[in-house]
C-alpha cells in the first residue's frame, strides 16, 4: 500500500542536508548542476533556495573553527549541455559562478577568524572533466584537413575540435559520498528544479554502511568511490583513501592536467581526465575569477552572464 504524503515532498533534499551535516572527513559530490542557497548571495536573490551549497559551507565553518581536516570535492561540468556562448547556458552558468563565490567567501571569513594560513581549496575544490589526444594515441584519427576533403560544408566547430583534438567529458550523474560509509545516487540535480519538491519528479537510493568507522571504511561505499576516482585520475593510489589528507596532491594533478587541456600550441595526450575547474579564488576575499576569458574551443564567458531575456525559473 502507497503511504499517503502530505505537503511537499522533498526527501532527496533532505537526504543530502542529513548526510552533509553527519559528514565528519569528506564529501565527494558528482553533479550535473551545482547551484542553490540563493538567499545567501550577494546580493539576496530569490529562486533557488536549495540549502546543499551553505550546508556544505557551515560545515567547514565548523570544521575550520575546530582546527580539523576536511574537504568537500565537487565534479561538475565544465558548462552545461548546449552551446557555451548561448544565453540559457551562460545564465545557469552565472548562477553557478553566484553559488561558487558564496562559499568561497565564507571559507576565507572562516580562515581569517581562526587565523588559518591554509587555502580555501583545501576544504572545497572543483572539477570538471575532460580527455584530450594526439592523432597518434587516438581511435578516431583524423585530421580537420581530412574532413573537409569528406565534406567541404562540414561545421566549423568540428573543424575545431579535429584540430585541437580535446572535448569535455560530461557529468551527467547526481550522486554524493559522504565519508565513505554513506552514498546516494538518483537523479536530481543540485538546482531548484530537482531540489524544491514541486517541480521535476526525481528518485534516489541511499545506501549506507554504519558498520565502517569513519576512520577505516573500505566497505562497498568505499569501494563505489575509489573505482569512480580511479577512472577519473587514471590510477588508484593509497593517497585516495583519506582524501582531505592529501587535498594538494589532487589539486596540483587536476591543474597539471588542465594545464595540457588548455594548452593551444602543442597537444599532448592526458593520461587521465580530471581537471581543476578553470577559476581561481581570491585568498584575502573570497571573491572568484575565471582563469581562462572563455571555455576553450568557445567564446562562453567561464563565469557566465545574465539575461532578461528568460526567465529565472527556466535557468535555476
Amino acid at each position: 500500500k502507497s503511504a499517503t504524503i502530505t505537503g511537499i515532498e522533498k526527501s532527496i533534499h533532505e537526504a543530502y542536508v542529513n548526510a552533509i551535516r553527519m559528514a565528519s572527513r569528506f564529501i565527494y559530490i558528482e553533479n550535473q548542476y551545482f547551484m542553490g542557497s540563493s538567499q545567501y548571495w550577494s546580493p539576496a536573490q530569490k529562486g533557488s533556495h536549495n540549502l546543499i551549497p551553505i550546508e556544505i559551507v557551515r560545515k567547514i565553518e565548523q570544521k575550520i573553527k575546530k582546527g580539523e581536516r576536511f574537504t568537500a570535492f565537487i565534479v561538475i561540468p565544465m558548462y552545461p549541455e548546449g552551446v557555451p556562448s548561448d544565453q540559457a547556458v551562460q545564465e545557469m552558468l552565472h548562477w553557478q559562478s553566484k553559488t561558487i563565490e558564496m562559499m568561497y567567501v565564507r571559507i576565507v571569513a572562516a580562515l581569517k577568524e581562526a587565523k588559518s594560513s591554509a587555502s580555501p581549496l583545501e576544504y572545497l575544490c572543483f572539477f570538471c572533466l575532460g580527455a584530450r589526444e594526439t592523432i597518434k594515441g587516438s581511435q578516431g584519427a583524423i585530421s580537420s584537413q581530412s574532413i573537409l576533403e569528406i565534406n567541404k560544408s562540414v561545421d566549423q566547430n568540428q573543424i575545431k575540435l579535429a584540430d585541437s583534438r580535446r572535448f569535455q567529458i560530461y557529468v551527467h550523474s547526481k550522486m554524493m559520498v559522504v565519508d565513505d560509509v554513506y552514498a546516494i545516487v538518483g537523479s536530481a540535480n543540485i538546482n531548484n528544479r530537482s531540489m524544491s519538491g514541486k517541480r521535476d519528479s526525481e528518485i534516489a537510493i541511499g545506501a549506507y554502511q554504519p558498520a565502517f568507522t569513519h576512520a577505516g571504511s573500505l566497505g562497498k561505499v568505499h569501494q563505489f568511490r575509489m573505482s569512480l576516482w580511479a577512472e577519473h585520475l587514471g590510477e588508484s593510489c593509497e593517497y585516495h583513501i583519506h582524501p582531505q589528507d592529501h587535498v594538494n596532491m589532487i589539486i596540483e594533478k587536476a591543474r597539471k592536467n588542465w594545464k595540457i587541456y588548455n594548452k593551444e600550441d602543442k597537444v599532448k595526450d592526458l593520461d587521465s581526465h580530471l581537471l581543476l575547474y578553470p577559476i581561481e579564488v581570491d585568498s584575502k576575499t573570497g571573491k572568484i575569477s575565471a582563469t581562462v576569458k572563455t571555455f576553450p574551443d568557445s567564446t562562453g564567458a567561464v563565469l557566465g552572464n545574465p539575461t532578461n531575456l528568460l526567465p529565472n525559473k527556466l535557468t535555476m
